[in-house]
């Protein structure tokens, strides 16, 4: 099994739990027997989609029977043998969000030194999450 980035499993993540996750690691680097993946949840969806370390996935995306957020801040090896049902593949747009937050939630490539601060956003990581994507819009 070679898993891509974007695609969505369900994985055997936590003790005694099955979770879907989204893989993010670069598909030269999944040649091996363990991914980078992203959690989802499904719980408290309305609440965790208005922080910038959630990104919101609508029912239907990639499989999911009901919307989800991806849990930016919770990436984590996830083993091949933990991959147990692939869902579908995240829309490429989706899954550039999830890459984002994850640069964001953990400072990566000094993203974070490059926007303005804001007191109209309630946190600055979701500032800089927003003014990134808006200098990215078609």
């Amino acid at each position: 099994m070679n898993a891509v980035p974007g695609e969505v499993y369900l994985a055997d993540i936590f003790d005694g739990g099955k979770r879907p996750i989204v893989i993010v690691s670069r598909e030269k680097l999944n040649r091996g027997g363990v991914y980078l993946a992203v959690p989802l949840t499904s719980s408290r969806v309305e609440q965790r989609r208005a922080y910038a370390n959630y990104v919101f996935l609508p029912s239907g995306a990639a499989g999911l029977q009901v919307a989800s957020v991806a849990v930016a801040h919770l990436v984590q090896p996830v083993r091949i043998d933990a991959l147990k049902e692939r869902w579908g593949t995240l829309p490429e747009a989706s899954l550039q969000q999830v890459l984002v937050a994850i640069v964001m939630v953990h400072r990566l490539g000094g993203l974070t030194s490059l926007v303005p601060r804001s007191r109209t956003y309630p946190n600055e990581l979701g500032h800089e999450l927003h003014a990134f994507f808006a200098t990215r819009r078609p």
